[in-house]
């Protein structure tokens, strides 16, 4: 081999180390933070379209990949939301004509390395696949029969394709195309972390430029990024509340860490001004906690910061009462008054009545609709109104077919993370339960973003009993 040769391979070789290091994911993070503070979302796709495409080529398995699909999703900046502005970078004459052929790129180097390793793909048991295909199904036959004009059929199907494959497709390439026995089994929860830490910058970014403190007291509808309002981005970070925990079971600096993490994340998600988010997020904290105490190597040390936090919290709060009923003014007034979701309920069970087999299709009549953020006419023509509840989003849409196979799924994923439970899968069990019961007061089982990290805990529950 030449020194030309060989100074490429030795150059190759560091890089590939670089990709399953901390410090990738360091850097992903600082990307992703950047991409969306400074609206340069087309410079960070395009460097996470060579990273999966070096990937796909030359990594030994899809690992280095995890991260970027639900970094990419978290990147749009308030600038370039495309359901409140027209002129986005998603738009095809401001950026829209590049994201698409990133999109292809990624799609075929996908699809070579899944041809080029058919046989690990296809040559392995996918536990939960059956339950996951049954609801891609019931997703797409969604409304059959119910009289919706072929126009809107259409488009239900696509966008039940759509929220299937969201399920499917992480946990296809994730189960098949990773070496699980060389995986750290702390390396979800690390995902996890760089997830929150990126919403925790935006966040504080949307404080400082967005103007979301008027007056004195936080402006919620001022509270959005590029693909999310407020509800959105304290969903999310509340799933990654389980990861920081279970960081903070080993000795060592991770034994407070953790504790940190999880804590800024719920402090996070308060100020995000989304009570669902508060309240479950306060909820999972707390049952986090007890799990630490189960499995730490050494509970003291983060039990001790863990009751140091509760107590500054209340001792904050009650010294400073007045400076905190005027900041969330908003949240206290509202307490907890259902938001027309006791209008909204009601609306899609009628609907589910007009056709209980299979539901109306994910497009609701105007006039039974419930509310939608967007202002963009094209976005919500392709991404509807949701029903705020995965139950009733269920029968609405694709009745009691999709609700039975939404049932089956669910029994699947118990069995799986019940059975010989052990500290990560209940750490990643619990970033799930998270995902579950904010879904029965928001629709975050029907977003993208939560949904594809929901697919890589399936994955990674599925596999975690290998990792060294």
């Amino acid at each position: 081999m030449s020194m030309e040769n060989l100074d490429k391979a030795s150059i190759m070789h560091r890089f590939n180390e670089f990709l399953y290091s901390r410090w990738y994911l360091v850097a992903v993070t600082l990307l992703t933070i950047a991409g969306n503070a400074f609206s340069l979302e087309l410079f960070t796709y395009s460097i996470f379209a060579l990273l999966i495409a070096y990937t796909c080529v030359y990594s030994r398995d899809l690992l280095p990949i995890m991260p970027l699909f639900i970094h990419a999703y978290i990147v749009p900046s308030s600038r370039n939301n495309p359901g409140c502005k027209e002129a986005t970078i998603f738009s095809l004459e401001h950026g829209g004509i590049l994201v698409i052929c990133l999109a292809v790129l990624i799609g075929a180097s996908l699809l070579y390395r899944v041809v080029r390793d058919r046989k690990r793909f296809f040559g392995r048991k996918y536990k939960l696949l059956p339950g996951i295909l049954l609801l891609l199904l019931a997703y797409v036959v969604g409304g059959i029969g119910s009289g919706n004009p072929l126009s809107v059929q259409g488009k239900s199907a696509f966008f039940g394709l759509m929220q299937g494959c969201t399920i499917l497709i992480p946990y296809f390439l994730f189960c098949g195309g990773v070496d699980w026995e060389e995986v750290d089994r702390e390396h979800f929860s690390w995902i996890g972390v760089s997830v929150g830490c990126v919403l925790l910058a935006e966040i504080l970014w949307l404080y400082l430029t967005a103007d979301v403190i008027i007056d004195g007291s936080i402006e919620r509808d001022n509270l959005y990024t590029g693909w999310g309002i407020c509800n959105n981005i304290g969903g999310m970070l509340i799933m990654m509340i389980p990861a920081a925990f279970h960081l903070s079971l080993k000795k060592y600096y991770r034994n407070w860490f953790g504790v940190l993490a999880a804590s800024a994340f719920l402090i996070g998600a308060y100020f995000t001004c989304s009570r669902a988010a508060m309240i479950i997020g306060s909820g999972i904290y707390f049952l986090c906690f007890l799990l630490m105490l189960r499995y730490a190597d050494d509970p003291k040390r983060p039990a001790l910061i863990f009751f140091f936090f509760v107590v500054c919290l209340v001792t904050i709060v009650i010294v400073r009462w007045d400076r905190v009923k005027v900041l969330f003014e908003f949240i206290i007034r509202r307490g907890l008054k259902p938001s027309k979701r006791d209008i909204v309920y009601p609306n899609g069970l009628k609907l589910f009545m007009e056709n209980p087999l299979l539901g109306t299709t994910f497009y609701p009549p105007a006039e039974l609709a419930p509310y939608d953020f967007s202002s963009s006419e094209a976005f919500s023509s392709f991404f509807p109104p949701r029903w705020h509840n995965t139950i009733i989003q269920l029968l609405a849409s694709c009745g009691l077919f999709g609700l039975i196979s939404y049932l089956l799924h669910r029994l699947q994923t118990l069995k799986l993370f019940l059975r010989k439970p052990c500290a990560r899968k209940l750490f990643t069990a619990a970033s799930i339960l998270t995902l579950l019961l904010a879904s029965l007061l928001d629709c975050h089982f029907f977003n993208i973003g939560p949904t594809l990290f929901y697919s890589m805990a399936l994955a990674f529950g599925e596999n975690c009993h290998l990792c060294e």
